[in-house]
């Protein structure tokens, strides 16, 4: 059966992962990896599209610990649904970034992270859950057994304020 989307509300505990950005496919989305063996290519792995290192398109991605009820757990957000949150495109991002660095560094990294984490760490949210049959117990508050005690990691493909009339703080 193909997942469905649940919404739940959490609180945003940490930032798992400081990559905020990824170079994605046209086609799947997926991570491009780029070839620097002669050519300066971009490649994904997952269904072969090939581009130039110059037609890159980014996308966002969030990776958070988030809290809901007694249970802790990971949810990485993926997308455009990110894009308020930021004030801008992953894309114009990364130009951007890519300008700092020219005069920054790697501080320009660190405070993007550093506005991340002040953006939405303590903040309550909505996220839109792609569920499996697996995770249906545990969206109806009974928690999946997990033997080897690792947190359950959910893909969200939306998130909101829990309250459209409250304004939200943007990253950049």
């Amino acid at each position: 059966m193909p997942p469905r989307r649940v919404l739940i509300s959490g609180s945003v505990l940490s930032l798992q992962d400081p990559c905020v950005l990824y170079p994605c496919c046209q086609n799947c989305v997926s991570r491009l990896f780029i070839n620097k063996s002669g050519f300066h290519r971009c490649i994904c792995k997952k269904c072969g599209f090939i581009c130039g290192v110059d037609d890159v398109k980014y996308r966002y991605r969030l990776s958070f610990g988030v809290a809901r009820n007694s249970d802790i757990f990971g949810v990485a957000v993926f997308g455009s649904c990110l894009d308020p949150y930021f004030g801008v495109s992953a894309g114009f991002l990364h130009r951007f970034m890519e300008d700092l660095k020219k005069d920054a560094g790697d501080m320009v990294h660190t405070l993007l992270i550093q506005a991340v984490k002040d953006c939405f760490v303590g903040r309550h949210f909505i996220f839109g859950i792609k569920v499996s049959d697996e995770h249906d117990l545990y969206f109806n508050s009974c928690p999946v057994s997990n033997p080897e005690n690792t947190p359950h990691l959910f893909v969200a493909c939306q998130i909101a304020l829990p309250n459209a009339a409250i304004v939200g703080c943007t990253v950049i």
